[in-house]
C-alpha cells in the first residue's frame, strides 16, 4: 500500500551545504588536464550553463551528461529573461546558474564562489580593467590549486553572455578560456562572476535530486520563490562594488509576460529591426530545447516515483510536448518559414504589429498557459510523492484515479462525483465507463438555468432521493446496478476518521463531495495532524480533516443483483428523454426549457454575465456542462447495440444529433473567446455585439440538434417498450 520512504530535500539544506563548501579548506591534489576540455552536443539553442558544467565535471573525474545536468539546472523547465538586456538574442541567457548547488550536490562537486566583479546596475560600474585585475587575482590561486573555474559571462568571442571555463589568469587581468561556442582561443572582455569547482562526495541521491528538481522547476515557473525571485543571483553570489538590481532577471510565467510584451511591440529588436526575426527565433529555440528536454526527463524519471505521482508527471510531460509543438515551427531558419514567413513582403510576420500580436495570442500566450498547467501537474506530482512513515494509501487506486483526472479525455473538469463513482464501481467489479455512467444516470442529458435563480451547483454523491436534481442524479443508476450507500458526516471527526481507516484498510474506495467530488483512498497522521488522501480532478493530495468541505463521505455496498441489462437500458433511455425535455425542478427551467432561457439571455446585451455566480456560470455551467453531450452521443451508440431491433436506427440517429450538438457547443465555447489570452475577462469579451451575433447561430443549431435527438429517443422507446 505504501511506497518507499522518500525524503524531501529542502533548499535551505542545499544552500547550507554550498555555503559550507565555500568556506572549507580546498584539498590539494593532481591538477586536471585542461587539454582534455571538450564541449559535447553543442548546437544552436543548447544551454551553455549545462554544457559548461558537463565539461568541467569531466575534467574533475565526474561522469556527467548534458540531459541530466540540463534537468538538474531546471533551465529546461521554464525560460528566464533579463528585461534590461538590450539584445533580444541573449536576454534569455542571463539567469541560468540558479541551481548550480543542486547540480554540484548530485554530481559530487564542491562549489566555492570567487565573487562578482561587475556591477549589474548603471551608475556603479567597476572600470573594466580594474574588474579584470581583481577577478584574475581571485581566479589565479584557484587554478594553481587545481580547481576548475567557471564564469557566467564577459567573453570576447561568440555570445558574450555564454558560460565557460577559465583556463588561464595573469596579474594584468588577462583571462583566457573556452566556451561551448568558441572552445579554444577565447578570452574575457570584462569580468562578471566566477566559481571554483573541485571534487567532493555527492550529497544527493538520484531520488532526492528528482524531488528537488520538481520542486525547483515549479518554483522557477512561478518565479516567486527562492532561488527564482526577481532579485536573486546565482547561489547568492553578490556583485563586488555594487548591489544587484532588483528585477534584473525574471523566470517562468513572468519571463513569458516579458516575451509576449516584446513580441507585441512594432519590432522585436527595436534598435535593429533587421535582426528581429533571428533574435525571435533564438528565443523560440531556447524554449523549444527546454520543453523537449523537460518532457523527456519527466517520462524517463516517472517510473521511479510512487505510482500515484506518475500520471501527474506524465501530464506535465504532455504540457511540455504541446509547448514544443507550438514553438517548433518558429525555431526554423528557412526563408518563408517561422519568423521569416512572408519575408520581404507586406505579409511578413516580423515587423508587422498585427501579425506579431496574433502570434503572441495564438502561440506565446498558449505556451504560457501550458507552462502554468505544467506547474500545477508538477505540484500534484510532488503531493503524491509525499510519503510519511506509517501512512496507508491504496496506491493502485490513487494512481488509477490520477490517470483518469489527467488523461484529459473527460469533457467536464468538475465531474469528480461521476468519475469517482466509475472508479468505485470498477474496484467493486462492475465495469463502467465515464460516458456510460454520466449518460445512463441522466446527468449528461440534464441542464438547468434561470438568470435570477442561479447558484453555484455542487455535485452530490447521494443527494435527496426525492430531489433527483441535475447534480444529484447518480444514485438512480447505482441502485439499479445493485448498490446502496453507507455514509458519515465529515464534520463528525471521530466517526469520519474511523470510517476512513476501516474502509481504506478493507480496500474500499470512499466517495467524497469535496471540490466537486473525488475519492478518498488513504490516511495518515503527520506531525500530530490527521490527514486523508483525496484524489479529484480539481485537487489532490494529503488534506487535514478540518480542510475537507463539510459534506458527507460514502462507500458503495452491494445490496442485490443488478437490473437486467436491456431493462436498465430502456429505463435509462426513458429517463434521458425526461431529463432533456422541457420541465422545471424547484422552480428552475430544465432541459430544452433551460437551453431556450439561456439562449434568450445570451441574446440580450442588457443581461450581464460578468462577476459573481453569473460570470462563473456563464463559462462553467455552459461551456463545460454542455460538453457532457459527448457522453450522450457515445452512450446512445452503445444503447443501440444493447436494444437492437427496431430501436437501433433511431438510437444511432439520436447519437448523431448529440454528437453534432457537442461539436456545436465546442465551437460556441471557442467563438466566445474561451481559448484566447487577453487582459479582458471572458465575459467582457463574450458580451460584445459582434460576439453575440456569432454565438447565437451556434446555440440555435445545437438546440435544434438536441430537440431532434429527443424525438429519435422517443421513437426508440416506442420501438422497444
Amino acid at each position: 500500500m505504501c511506497s518507499a520512504d522518500w525524503q524531501v530535500v529542502s533548499l535551505s539544506v542545499l544552500l547550507a551545504a554550498l555555503a559550507g563548501s565555500a568556506g572549507c579548506r580546498v584539498p590539494s591534489g593532481p591538477k586536471p588536464d585542461c587539454s582534455k576540455l571538450t564541449f559535447r552536443e553543442v548546437s544552436a539553442g543548447k544551454d551553455s550553463f549545462s554544457l559548461t558544467l558537463v565539461a568541467a565535471a569531466r575534467l574533475l573525474g565526474r561522469d556527467a551528461d548534458y540531459e541530466t545536468v540540463f534537468a538538474l539546472s531546471t533551465n529546461a523547465f521554464a525560460p528566464d529573461l533579463r528585461p534590461d538586456e538590450e539584445c533580444r538574442s541573449s536576454w534569455m541567457m542571463r539567469g541560468r546558474g540558479q541551481c548550480l548547488d543542486l547540480v554540484a550536490a548530485r554530481l559530487g562537486l564542491a562549489v566555492r564562489p570567487l565573487g562578482g566583479f561587475a556591477a549589474r546596475g548603471s551608475g556603479h560600474r567597476v572600470p573594466v580593467a580594474e574588474g579584470l585585475k581583481r577577478a584574475a587575482a581571485a581566479v589565479r590561486p584557484a587554478l594553481d590549486r587545481g580547481e576548475v573555474v567557471i564564469t557566467d559571462s564577459g567573453w570576447l568571442k561568440g555570445m558574450f553572455c555564454s558560460w565557460g571555463v577559465i583556463l588561464e589568469a595573469t596579474d594584468d587581468g588577462t583571462m583566457r578560456g573556452a566556451t561551448p561556442e568558441v572552445p579554444s582561443g577565447n578570452s574575457l572582455d570584462h569580468a562578471c562572476s566566477f566559481w571554483a569547482l573541485s571534487p567532493a562526495k555527492p550529497t544527493l541521491g538520484e531520488h532526492e535530486a528528482d524531488l528537488e528538481v520538481l520542486r525547483r522547476a515549479r518554483a522557477r515557473i512561478g518565479g516567486d520563490k527562492e532561488p527564482f525571485l526577481p532579485d536573486s543571483l546565482a547561489c547568492g553570489l553578490p556583485a563586488v562594488g555594487a548591489p544587484a538590481v532588483p528585477g534584473a532577471v525574471v523566470w517562468g510565467l513572468k519571463a513569458m509576460d516579458g516575451w509576449i510584451a516584446q513580441m507585441e511591440r512594432p519590432h522585436f529588436q527595436e534598435d535593429d529591426p533587421g535582426s528581429s526575426a533571428g533574435n525571435a527565433r533564438l528565443c523560440a529555440l531556447f524554449a523549444l530545447e527546454g520543453a523537449k528536454a523537460a518532457a523527456s526527463y519527466l517520462r524517463k524519471r516517472s517510473p521511479a516515483f510512487p505510482p500515484p505521482a506518475r500520471p501527474n508527471l506524465e501530464s506535465a510531460a504532455r504540457h511540455y510536448e504541446r509547448i514544443a509543438a507550438l514553438l517548433e515551427p518558429f525555431a526554423l531558419w528557412e526563408k518563408g518559414k517561422g519568423y521569416r514567413a512572408g519575408e520581404g513582403s507586406s505579409e511578413a510576420l516580423t515587423g508587422n504589429p498585427a501579425k506579431q500580436k496574433e502570434h503572441a495570442d495564438k502561440v506565446l500566450r498558449r505556451v504560457k498557459a501550458e507552462l502554468a498547467d505544467a506547474a500545477r501537474a508538477l505540484g500534484d506530482g510532488l503531493n503524491a510523492a509525499d510519503v510519511a512513515p506509517g501512512q496507508v494509501r491504496d496506491d493502485t487506486l490513487a494512481a488509477l484515479a490520477a490517470k483518469e483526472w489527467t488523461e484529459e479525455g473527460v469533457p467536464y473538469l468538475g465531474a469528480g462525483v461521476p468519475l469517482a463513482h466509475v472508479l468505485a464501481l470498477r474496484k467493486l467489479g462492475t465495469p463502467a465507463s465515464f460516458s456510460d455512467f454520466a449518460a445512463a444516470s441522466g446527468w449528461a442529458f440534464s441542464f438547468g438555468y434561470a438568470y435570477d435563480g442561479l447558484r453555484t451547483a455542487s455535485m452530490a454523491v447521494c443527494g435527496d432521493p426525492k430531489g433527483d436534481g441535475p447534480y444529484e442524479v447518480f444514485r438512480w443508476l447505482t441502485e439499479r446496478l445493485g448498490y446502496a450507500y453507507e455514509g458519515v458526516p465529515v464534520r463528525d471527526e471521530e466517526r469520519f476518521w474511523a470510517f476512513v481507516k476501516g474502509h481504506v484498510d478493507a480496500g474500499r474506495p470512499i466517495l467524497s463531495e469535496h471540490l466537486d467530488g473525488g475519492l478518498i483512498c488513504g490516511y495518515r497522521e503527520k506531525a500530530g495532524t490527521r490527514q486523508v488522501w483525496f484524489d479529484g480532478p480539481v485537487g489532490r493530495g494529503w488534506l487535514a480533516l478540518k480542510n475537507i468541505q463539510p459534506t458527507w463521505a460514502y462507500v458503495l455496498t452491494r445490496k442485490g443483483p443488478a437490473l437486467d441489462r436491456k431493462q436498465l437500458c430502456r429505463d435509462a433511455l426513458r429517463r434521458a428523454v425526461q431529463k432533456a425535455s422541457p420541465h422545471e425542478w424547484q422552480g428552475i427551467p430544465q432541459g430544452l426549457a433551460a437551453l431556450e432561457a439561456y439562449r434568450a439571455d445570451v441574446a440580450d446585451p442588457k443581461k450581464a454575465f460578468d462577476g459573481g455566480e453569473r460570470g462563473c456560470w456563464f463559462c462553467w455551467g455552459a461551456f463545460e456542462r454542455l460538453s457532457a453531450r459527448k457522453c450522450c452521443a457515445e452512450w446512445l451508440k452503445s444503447a443501440a447495440d444493447v436494444l437492437g431491433g427496431d430501436a437501433r436506427v433511431p438510437l444511432l440517429a439520436a447519437s448523431g444529433h448529440y454528437r453534432k450538438a457537442f461539436e456545436l457547443y465546442d465551437r460556441y465555447r471557442a467563438a466566445a473567446g474561451a481559448g484566447e489570452r487577453s487582459d479582458l475577462s471572458l465575459q467582457a469579451r463574450a458580451r460584445t455585439p459582434e460576439r453575440i451575433a456569432a454565438l447565437l447561430p451556434l446555440i440555435d443549431q445545437a438546440i435544434a440538434e438536441e430537440r431532434a435527438g429527443i424525438e429519435e429517443m422517443r421513437k426508440a422507446l416506442a420501438a422497444a417498450p
